[in-house]
């Protein structure tokens, strides 16, 4: 993708941008779903899960004779695509944002 070096630096800049917006709206989204007394379970599980993936992924290319990045760009673009259809689905809004609105009978 990356032409130059500075075009590489860029895009490296944009990502972790990014990511790091998406990974902690993301985790307190999902954290924010569980009762009170399962936040810090649910919140360590979610933080671990994550560095497993990433770790299995860096192994992937590490160990792989073929470095073939685009098999799981479109993995990981279809999961994504799924999980995005699911939540969109199952749930429409925040529990806090319902909560808030008095909206209780969503939660039982």
């Amino acid at each position: 993708m990356s032409s130059n070096k500075y075009h590489l630096y860029l895009l490296l800049l944009l990502g972790g941008i990014a990511e790091t917006g998406r990974y902690y709206v993301a985790y307190v989204y999902a954290v924010e779903i569980f009762p009170k007394t399962n936040q810090e379970h649910a919140g360590l599980v979610i933080f671990t899960g994550c560095a497993f993936m990433k770790m299995i992924v860096c192994c992937y290319f590490w160990l792989s004779v073929q470095k073939d990045w685009k098999f799981s760009a479109i993995v990981s673009l279809v999961l994504s695509i799924i999980s995005l259809l699911l939540t969109l689905h199952f749930l429409p809004e925040s529990p806090r944002f319902l909560f808030a609105k008095k909206e209780y009978d969503l939660f039982e």
